[in-house]
């Protein structure tokens, strides 16, 4: 009987060793487990914050297109201005220069008007010059007419 109470105890404690190796097995299975769930979490959430990422990068890519077309638009719409600004220049510098004919022919035309007025008054003065002396003849005609 004493044989086999030591052989049931060596067996008992052989079961409790190996109760105890399973026990600790058991728990570090369990603390892989959770490192695994901690790892899955922390992979979802680092998917998650990757497809906003990718969300916010589609945004970004939309925002640069229209951004693009609407530089696109003001580059197109600046080479219109430019070219309207350079007519409007060569334009003001055609109306310029005929200002500057006008001018040039009203100053001509101003000249030509004192040169016509000096000679209108010339001949004026020459006309009661000459209608004086005539008048002064007449009268020095009539004169030696009368006293002949």
């Amino acid at each position: 009987v004493r044989s086999l109470n030591e052989r049931i105890q060596a067996m008992n404690d052989q079961q409790q060793i190996d109760l105890t190796q399973s026990t600790e097995r058991y728990d570090q299975i369990l603390m892989e487990k959770n490192d695994i769930l901690q790892q899955l979490q922390n992979a979802e959430q680092s998917l998650n914050e990757n497809m906003e990422l990718k969300e916010k990068i589609n945004q970004f890519e939309s925002t640069i297109e229209e951004q693009q077309m609407n530089f696109d638009e003001l580059k197109t719409r600046y080479n219109e201005l430019s070219q309207q600004t350079a007519t409007l220049q060569a334009d003001n510098e055609r109306l310029f220069e005929q200002i500057q004919q006008y001018e040039t022919t009203i100053l001509q035309k101003d000249d030509l008007f004192k040169v016509q007025q000096d000679i209108t008054q010339q001949i004026e003065q020459r006309y009661a010059e000459l209608e004086q002396k005539h008048n002064e003849q007449h009268t020095l005609m009539i004169k030696q007419g009368a006293a002949s």
